[in-house]
């Protein structure tokens, strides 16, 4: 696994125009990256189509396009694990365009989806990702550093303890955050669809 300061260096490189950087980071970072996508690959996330292989060259791609003052590599895998999400939902909208008249899916809760400790994390493929991808930008505008949490255990695949040293949190800060996120995403999703609170 590279190092924080040799993607940080590479991340630099590349804001500043050189291509070969983009080549070195996507060597370093690829099996994470891989990891990520297979992670929500075989979940079958959102009733997408799309391979492990697919979804992490779909999604070097779009970085590549990408000019965001790379911070670090929790910002890279952060970002990359956005734009996974993003092309899975992209996806899914369209699949979801093409068997207009099916069934709905039925609604699947977040409990056992997003555990309170590290268990693997799984999506059932009935799972709603549309309506979580709403709640986690709604999380985002309300408290990034929480979003941030969420978004490298659930979406990059870190662990906690690797959370706490990319934002320089303690751990029981972490696991603290995570289980507030995971409660404030279960109750935005159980929301009546009109936007009030029960």
């Amino acid at each position: 696994m590279a190092t924080r300061d040799e993607v940080t260096k590479l991340l630099q490189q590349f804001d500043a125009g050189d291509p070969k950087a983009f080549e070195l980071l996507t060597t370093l970072l690829y099996d994470d990256l891989r990891s990520m996508a297979s992670r929500r690959v075989h979940e079958r996330i959102a009733d997408h189509t799309l391979t492990t292989r697919a979804l992490v060259n779909e999604a070097f791609l779009r970085l590549y396009d990408q000019k965001m003052g790379w911070q670090n590599r929790k910002h890279f895998l952060g970002i990359a694990a956005k734009c996974m999400r993003r092309i899975l939902i992209d996806n899914a909208r369209k699949r979801k365009a093409e068997k207009r008249g099916g069934p709905d899916q039925h609604k699947v809760g977040l409990d056992d989806m997003l555990p309170d400790d590290e268990s693997h994390i799984s999506l059932q493929p009935s799972f709603d990702m549309l309506a979580l991808n709403a709640a986690l930008e709604k999380l985002r505008a309300e408290d990034q550093r929480v979003f941030d949490i969420v978004d490298l255990h659930f979406g990059a695949g870190l662990t906690f303890e690797e959370i706490a040293k990319e934002l320089d949190l303690g751990l029981a800060t972490v696991k603290r955050e995570w289980h507030f996120g995971k409660t404030w995403l279960k109750r935005e999703m159980d929301a009546p669809e009109d936007g009030e609170k029960i």
